[in-house]
């Protein structure tokens, strides 16, 4: 899933009520979001994902979570996941830490369940500050 642009989620999106979008051996790459967040993925409204063996690299957000942001309540979880090279600008967008590899809106929330996985080399704002 690679070079798209969209305004938000611009590689996938699931927004629908407890859906659970599962992904096994998919690369994830070169997306931009424009105007928001989570170049590579976006989650909202309850959504959860299931990722195995995928790669999420070389995604943009002017937003946040440029390789994969989720909001509303959901859980991902990544098994065998390397998540790197994204970059959230958060241009605007009034996130203190916009998360370049993975963003959660919600402190509270189950949010993410990593196992065998990695992030890093992911980076927020103009400069490159790192920020997995």
């Amino acid at each position: 899933i690679t070079g798209n642009r969209a305004t938000a989620g611009a590689g996938l999106t699931a927004r629908t009520n407890s859906t659970t979008m599962t992904l096994t051996r998919v690369t994830i790459s070169g997306n931009t979001a424009t105007a928001g967040s989570g170049g590579g993925v976006f989650l909202g409204n309850l959504a959860s994902a299931a990722l195995t063996n995928v790669t999420i690299s070389g995604n943009a957000a002017v937003g946040a979570g440029a390789g994969l942001y989720m909001n509303d309540f959901g859980t991902v979880t990544l098994t065998h996941v390397t998540v790197t090279n994204n970059r959230a600008d958060s241009g605007g967008a009034g996130f203190a830490n916009p998360g370049g590899g993975l963003f959660t809106a919600f402190e509270s929330a189950p949010a993410f369940v990593l196992t065998n996985t990695i992030v890093a080399g992911n980076v927020t704002g103009t400069g490159g500050t790192p920020s997995d």
